[in-house]
């Protein structure tokens, strides 16, 4: 029980470090792409959100919900990685090429992407109240361990 403990302890250090390097993109606004990727890395789909992709943000939460299921179940940690960081990489993707559907442009279509600025305040916020919730959880979980 002590290591799966410590597992958990080094997984939400390692949220808080990507919360930390997400929002140091994000503040500084380097570009659209590199904003959308600070989201993904503070909350799995965040990214999606920029672009008002919200089906995508949602997927993205819940196949990374699965992934953590099976992580635990398995003790396997990459496919938990590989969705967060892929799919904070795509949504980077995306936000780089909005607007240049060529397949749209070519048949005479107007592609019309709009960006939702909120998600640069909202993401984080919603980060942020995760990370306190998910601190008190194990925080409570480590005190009933002990007893």
């Amino acid at each position: 029980m002590q290591c799966e403990f410590i597992w958990r302890c080094q997984s939400f250090f390692l949220w808080i470090v990507a919360s930390v390097a997400g929002l140091m993109l994000v503040g500084f606004g380097a570009g659209k792409a590199w904003v959308a990727f600070g989201l993904g890395l503070m909350l799995p789909g965040g990214g999606f959100m920029l672009g008002s992709y919200w089906w995508l943000a949602a997927a993205n939460l819940f196949l990374f919900f699965g992934a953590v299921v099976v992580a635990k179940m398995t003790g396997n940690a990459l496919p938990v990685l590989s969705l967060w960081l892929g799919g904070a990489i795509w949504a980077s993707e995306h936000a780089a090429t909005a607007g240049t559907c060529e397949l749209l442009q070519l048949f005479g279509y107007a592609y019309a992407f709009q960006f939702w600025p909120a998600a640069r305040w909202v993401v984080p916020c919603v980060a942020a109240v995760a990370l306190l919730l998910t601190h008190f959880y194990l925080a409570n979980n480590s005190s009933n361990k002990s007893q």
